[in-house]
């Protein structure tokens, strides 16, 4: 919707507008919407995973997520003043075992992320 996309108008981007940012991304790959994930992708993005996967550009990541569905159970994003970024956290499972993870989450002021990490919470 509209809505959604309003911060894209913002200039110089504070927090909580990349948080919003964040979230979009967050709810469309929940739900396998990669096209909304792309709208919200820098085209340069680069990508590192908690197995190891480094994945750089939109189209190669969008790919990677429409080849691996989303896993765990995310809390909502937060802006962390001290890096400087987007941060989620959240538990991922596996049998029986569970696992603390978490994403940093970089965003620019014209509203697309343009990295994203994420692994296991140290």
């Amino acid at each position: 919707t509209q809505e959604e996309f309003v911060w894209k108008e913002v200039v110089g981007m504070d927090g909580d507008a990349k948080v919003a940012v964040v979230k979009t991304y967050m709810q469309a790959r929940k739900r396998g919407d990669c096209e909304t994930c792309a709208k919200v992708l820098h085209c340069d993005v680069s990508y590192e995973g908690g197995r190891g996967e480094k994945i750089s550009g939109r189209d190669a990541l969008l790919k990677y997520l429409k080849e691996n569905p989303p896993r765990g159970d995310w809390n909502d994003p937060v802006w962390d003043t001290q890096q400087k970024c987007v941060c989620a956290e959240g538990v991922a499972g596996w049998k029986m075992i569970s696992v603390s993870i978490c994403a940093a989450y970089q965003v620019d002021d014209q509203g697309f992320i343009t990295s994203i990490k994420q692994g296991r919470k140290a």
